[in-house]
C-alpha cells in the first residue's frame, strides 16, 4: 500500500524526495518480509520516481530480474512496460520499441488496459523515431481511441497518449500547431484532475511546439512557471524541457548574460540526466549562446560534445538547422557535414531538417545559386509546417545569396519578411542583420 500510495504520489508531484523515502522504505520492509513480487512491484515505482536518472534503469531491471523466475502476473507486465517507457525516456527507441512488444500481451492478458493503450502509443512513438512515419497515423487513431468516453481510460493514459501523438506530429506529421493543439489538451487535462507532476511535462513539451511557432512570450513564461514548481519540489527532468529553448531566445533578443546565466545553470544538470534528447537540447542551446556571445572556442567546444553523444539520425533533426548555423558562424564546417552524413537515409519527408544546413555548405563554398535555391524551397517548406522561425533564417539566406549573386532587387522582399519576422519575435540581433543587408541591397544598386 505504502507503495502504491507513493507512486501516485509521483504522478501527483507531491516532493519527489519523500516519495523515494517512502519508496526505499517500502523495499526494504518488503524484501525483509520476503515478498519478492511486492519488492519488485516497488522497485517498478521507484524506478517511475527516479525516471531520467542514472539509477531509474537498474532499479526496474532489478525488479525485472526478480520477477521472471516468479509465475507470470500483472506485475511482470507493469515492469516490462516501466522498462520500454524509461529507454524512451533515455533515447534508446529501439530498446524501448522491443520492451514493448514483449509488455504489451502480457498487458492485455491481465487486463491493464490503461498501460496497454501507453504502451501501443510508446510503441507508435518509437516506430516514428526509427523512420517508420506510417506510425504518426497509428497515433492519431490511439489518441481518437484515447478520447472515446465510452472506452473510460484513466486520466493518465490519455494524456501520455495525446502527448506521444504530439511528438509525432511535431517532427514526422503536420507540424508544431497539431502538436501544440495536442499537448494544450493533455496539459489542462491532467490540471484539471490534479496530476501536476504530468501537466508540467506536457507544457515543458509545447515550449518546443510554440518556440517553433513564435510564440516565444508562451515559452518563456512556461519555463518560469516549470522553474517556480523546482523550487518546491527540487530539479527534475521536467526542468530541462523548456529553459534550452528560453536561453535561445534571450540570446537572440540580446539578452545575453540572462541567457549565460540560464546555461551555466541547465547544462551541468543536462549532462547528469540519463537522456540523449535533454542532453542534445541543451548542446544547442550552448552551442548557439556562446556563439552569439563571440565565444566561438566555447560554442566549437559544445558541437564537439553534441557530435560525440550516441543518438538515433532521428533524434538530430530538432537541432540540426540551429547547430549548422554554429557550425557555420564558428568555422566548424567538418562536424556539420558529418551530423548530415548521419541523417542522410532518412525518409525525404524529412528533408527539410536537412537542407538549411545543404544551403550553409553551399553558400561557404560560394555555390550561391545553389544556396539561392535551397534557402528559397525551404522557407516555403517552414512555412507550410507554420515554423516561422526557421522560415525567417531561410529568407535570411535567400537574401544573403541574392546579394551575392548582384540580384539587388530581388534580394529585398525575403530580407524584409525576414527582418519582419524577427522584430515580432523581439529577435533584435537577426533583425538588425536583415537591416543591414537590406541598406547593402538599397546603397549597391
Amino acid at each position: 500500500m505504502l507503495a502504491d500510495a507513493a507512486g501516485a504520489g509521483t504522478v501527483a508531484g507531491v516532493d519527489i524526495e519523500q516519495v523515494r523515502a517512502d519508496l526505499q522504505k517500502a523495499i526494504d520492509a518488503l524484501r525483509a518480509q520476503g515478498d519478492v513480487v511486492a519488492a519488485a512491484d516497488a522497485m517498478r515505482h521507484l524506478s517511475f520516481a527516479t525516471y531520467g536518472r542514472k539509477d531509474s534503469l537498474p532499479l526496474a531491471e532489478e525488479a525485472r530480474r526478480l520477477l521472471e523466475p516468479e509465475p507470470e502476473g500483472a506485475e511482470l507486465a507493469l515492469v516490462y512496460a516501466r522498462l520500454a517507457q524509461e529507454h524512451g525516456i533515455q533515447g534508446h527507441n529501439r530498446e524501448s520499441f522491443e520492451w514493448c512488444e514483449k509488455a504489451l500481451p502480457l498487458l492485455q492478458r491481465f487486463n491493464l488496459d490503461d498501460e496497454a493503450l501507453r504502451t501501443r502509443s510508446n510503441s507508435a512513438a518509437c516506430r516514428c523515431w526509427l523512420g517508420d512515419l506510417s506510425a504518426v497515423h497509428d497515433l492519431r487513431v490511439l489518441a481518437s481511441e484515447a478520447i472515446d468516453p465510452e472506452r473510460a481510460y484513466g486520466t493518465h493514459a490519455v494524456t501520455m497518449t495525446l502527448n506521444n501523438l504530439a511528438l509525432g506530429e511535431l517532427l514526422f506529421g503536420a507540424g508544431p500547431a497539431a502538436a501544440a493543439e495536442a499537448l494544450r489538451s493533455a496539459a489542462e487535462l491532467a490540471r484539471r484532475r490534479g496530476l501536476g507532476r504530468p501537466s508540467l511535462w506536457y507544457k515543458g513539451n509545447l515550449a518546443e511546439a510554440l518556440y517553433d511557432l513564435g510564440e516565444w512570450e508562451e515559452v518563456l513564461l512556461i519555463t518560469d512557471e516549470i522553474a517556480e514548481w523546482e523550487r518546491g519540489q527540487g530539479h527534475t527532468l521536467i526542468g530541462l524541457m523548456a529553459s534550452p529553448l528560453a536561453a535561445m531566445i534571450l540570446s537572440a533578443r540580446g539578452e545575453v548574460d540572462a541567457a549565460q546565466a540560464l546555461i551555466e545553470e541547465l547544462l551541468p544538470r543536462a549532462r547528469e540526466i540519463e537522456s540523449a534528447p535533454i542532453h542534445l537540447s541543451a548542446l544547442t542551446a550552448a552551442a548557439a549562446v556562446a556563439a552569439s556571445s563571440g565565444e566561438s572556442d566555447s560554442a566549437r567546444g559544445f558541437v564537439k560534445e553534441f557530435e560525440q553523444l550516441t543518438a538515433d539520425a532521428t533524434d538530430l533533426l530538432r537541432y540540426l538547422a540551429e547547430i549548422g548555423r554554429v557550425c557555420a558562424r564558428v568555422g566548424d564546417l567538418a562536424s556539420l557535414e558529418r551530423l548530415l552524413d548521419r541523417a542522410g537515409d532518412l525518409d525525404p519527408r524529412l528533408d527539410r531538417f536537412l537542407a538549411g544546413g545543404r544551403a550553409l555548405l553551399a553558400e561557404v563554398e560560394e555555390d550561391q545559386a545553389r544556396a539561392e535555391s535551397l534557402y528559397a524551397e525551404l522557407s516555403v517548406s517552414w512555412s507550410n509546417m507554420h515554423c516561422i522561425v526557421e522560415q525567417a533564417h531561410a529568407l535570411l539566406g535567400v537574401g544573403r545569396c541574392r546579394l551575392a549573386l548582384d540580384r539587388l532587387e530581388q534580394a529585398v522582399p525575403p530580407l524584409r519578411e525576414a527582418e519582419s519576422i524577427f522584430t515580432r519575435l523581439g529577435a533584435r540581433l537577426l533583425a538588425g542583420e536583415a537591416a543591414k543587408l537590406q541598406a547593402r541591397a538599397a546603397g549597391a544598386r
